[in-house]
């Protein structure tokens, strides 16, 4: 059980270390302070996706659940927390925050499950 928290944290991280580095290249979102992507990558990839990965059995769960939570997040950040900014409040062809959100919405729901299975193949070997 440990060692599956461990390595689903690790992943998180990995992978939110990934999403951030691309989304750094491609100028899809710009941070205020270089921290806050790290506590990005920290808590929301790697700690709350990685342990949602574990303790959620159902994929379908973990996605609507991350997705929601994702959703949340990104308001947040847009009414109050603003760590990161959409420059010309756009996401590719998507402008607004509400279709921001709605983009997302999905991708957040997915990394649980990514997470979930690359461990699992990790763990088998």
């Amino acid at each position: 059980m440990w060692a599956e928290i461990g390595s689903s944290i690790f992943i998180g991280a990995i992978i939110g270390c990934a999403a951030e580095t691309i989304a750094a290249r491609l100028s899809l979102w710009k941070y205020k302070r270089h921290a806050f992507i790290a506590s990005n990558i920290v808590f929301m990839f790697g700690i709350s996706a990685g342990l949602v990965a574990v303790f959620f059995n159902s994929l379908v769960y973990q996605f609507i659940f991350f997705a929601a939570m994702g959703t949340v997040y990104e308001v947040l950040n847009f009414k109050y927390l603003k760590w990161w900014k959409f420059p010309e409040n756009k996401l590719g062809p998507f402008k607004g925050e509400f279709l921001i959100c709605v983009v997302l919405a999905p991708i957040w729901g997915v990394v649980p499950i990514l997470i979930g299975e690359i461990v699992k193949a990790m763990l088998k070997y």
